[in-house]
């Protein structure tokens, strides 16, 4: 089983070599994102962008990454954050639901979250701890299908990280985000509704942000129709 420490150790150096270079002339915003919103970012205002998992973005930040606006697929975690003075009153911009992801052509037939406990079956998932991973074992939990966790192979580092196991077809299945489904990497199927946990994006500006107008302009992005429309483009729900 992969080990996400490793992974989750790298983008912390990358993320710090980003922030490390926004001397000079320019004013874009540096923005630490959850990885799943990498799609919807695309539509954004321009800015220096890392992502990573909504934790490893909490540890940056408690570190003192020098970023202006952080996006985290974490509520709870938003709020600790702003309670620790981290960053200004989180808004909310996005919901997800937790959704079971297959190569394409479903090769395996797995059509609900019981068939991730049959034999042979490999699964992804992220690790615990990260959001993408925590929302699955709840979701496989409340659905009756929690022995599927027995035949996980691979623990994740973020969402990214799930989907890239199960389009390149390393495992059977993983469990990610409805949002992974709208890009067509992966085939898949959300979760019943009364599986899924409350998942919501949370952005803010940093508190010590160097580009404060440009913080608070990308935060409004994010917050308003333009922002809204690109999120739900790439298949998230509304906040």
């Amino acid at each position: 089983m992969r080990h996400p420490l490793a992974a989750a150790s790298a983008t912390v150096v990358a993320a710090a070599a980003l922030v490390a270079g926004c001397g000079g002339g320019d004013d874009r915003p540096v923005v630490l994102a959850a990885s799943s919103v990498r799609a919807p970012l695309d539509a954004a205002p321009a800015a220096r962008a890392s992502f990573a998992a909504s934790g490893t973005i909490a540890t940056q930040l408690r570190q003192g990454a020098a970023a202006d606006v952080a996006v985290l697929a974490d509520a709870v975690l938003a709020g600790e954050l702003a309670r620790e003075g981290l960053i200004d009153e989180p808004v909310a911009i996005a919901r997800n639901a937790v959704a079971v992801l297959v190569p394409k052509g479903n090769p395996k037939g797995i059509r609900s979250a019981g068939d991730l406990d049959r034999a042979g079956v490999r699964v992804a998932i992220g690790a615990k701890g990260v959001p993408v991973g925590d929302y699955a074992r709840t979701a496989l939990r409340r659905a009756g299908a929690d022995g599927a966790l027995g035949n996980v192979v691979t623990e994740e580092p973020d969402a990214a990280g799930v989907v890239g196991k199960v389009a390149l077809g390393e495992v059977d299945a993983g469990l990610g985000y409805a949002s992974d489904l709208r890009a067509g990497r992966v085939d898949g199927f959300v979760l019943p509704a009364g599986a899924q946990p409350d998942i919501v994006y949370s952005a803010a500006t940093v508190r010590s942000a160097r580009h404060p107008d440009a913080a608070r302009a990308y935060l409004a992005w994010l917050a308003g129709p333009r922002g809204r429309r690109a999120f739900a483009d790439a298949g998230f729900l509304s906040p």
